[in-house]
């Protein structure tokens, strides 16, 4: 169907690392403000899709993203690198969101952390650090590999509510949310996209995804799995 004024459309070209052509050619398309679910198995291609759709694979495929909020893409790696050298809050500064971001950090239980370099915080920290930043600056498109992977119970908690959250704010930003545990998937997204083999096994909603009136977690990990291959 042609794309209206609400709809994130993102086409791509062939994604070709090496001499390989790991995702074929292919067009998403979901609503503004939705959380989209990207599944796939170890070795699906998922990081490589986000860093083409970021611009930042080194043989770039024809890559067009488009829709009415414009062409703003923000993209957190699986290990956020930020600089080592600065303290958190030195990096918010850097990115001009310091008062905004140190609150929302200090509701994470962060306060004790603002002044220490990043590059002595954990790996959860920094991950949690990197998740905080990317969301506070409300790209159009938000593109998150695995951001709850190093986080422990109660924080990743609390960034799945804020990702949820963003569906109901006048910001209207799209989150492309990659992960491996089916429950975070299943609870905070609302569209899918699915990743079998070097192309698209599934691209849809929530209700197209479950049976008939909805469906159990049981019933979204058997789909995925059904969908994702051996």
């Amino acid at each position: 169907r042609p794309p209206t004024v609400t709809d994130v459309v993102i086409s791509h070209g062939p994604i070709v690392r090496g001499r390989k052509t790991v995702i074929e050619a292919g067009e998403l398309r979901f609503p503004h403000g939705s959380v989209i679910g990207l599944i796939g198995g170890n070795g699906a291609a998922k990081t490589t899709l986000l860093m083409g759709i970021a611009g930042l694979l080194t043989r770039q495929p024809d890559m067009d993203v488009g829709g009415n909020s414009g062409h703003g893409v923000g993209y957190l790696d699986q290990h956020p690198a930020l600089p080592a050298w600065l303290t958190a809050r030195e990096v918010f500064r850097l990115y001009s969101v310091g008062d905004e971001l140190l609150e929302r950090l200090e509701s994470f239980g962060m306060k004790q952390h603002f002044d220490r370099r990043v590059g002595t915080l954990s790996p959860g920290q920094r991950q949690l650090l990197g998740a905080l930043l990317i969301l506070t600056l409300n790209c159009p498109l938000t593109l998150l590999d695995e951001p709850l992977s190093a986080l422990d119970m109660q924080r990743r908690r609390q960034l799945l509510e804020l990702i949820r959250d963003r569906r109901l704010s006048r910001d209207n930003c799209a989150t492309l949310l990659s992960s491996q545990v089916p429950a975070d998937l299943y609870e905070t997204c609302d569209y899918f996209v699915v990743i079998r083999v070097g192309s698209y096994a599934f691209l849809g909603s929530k209700a197209e995804f479950l049976p008939p009136g909805g469906g159990s977690l049981q019933d979204f990990e058997a789909r995925a799995l059904a969908l994702m291959g051996s």
